[in-house]
């Protein structure tokens, strides 16, 4: 006689998926879009978006992003360090102005 498969909350379905190689964890992905997509044809209204947690550190190696571990290195340059506030807010203010009248 076999047994009923063990229910599992979806905290400990996502900590066994982040166990599996990237490879099959992009498969399962595929999978259940494919799933969700038919059962969303058979409804007749989209699938809600499967929430997927992204990898920030491979998602930046993707995309060519250098690591910065200075907080010197993330400062803009943008604004020249002369001006002192009151310039910066009037300067944005005709910028919002000149932009569509935003106040």
């Amino acid at each position: 006689m076999a047994s009923e498969p063990r229910k599992l909350s979806l905290e400990q379905l996502l900590r066994l998926v982040d166990q599996l190689p990237a490879a099959e964890q992009e498969t399962l992905r595929r999978k259940l879009n494919g799933m969700a997509d038919k059962q969303a044809s058979s409804v007749g209204e989209p699938h809600p978006f499967l929430d997927w947690r992204i990898n920030l550190d491979a998602l930046a190696e993707q995309q060519g992003i250098l690591e910065s571990t200075s907080v010197e290195g993330l400062k803009g340059d943008f604004w020249p360090a002369a001006e002192d506030m009151d310039e910066f807010v009037t300067t944005l203010r005709q910028w919002r102005h000149e932009n569509g009248g935003l106040k």
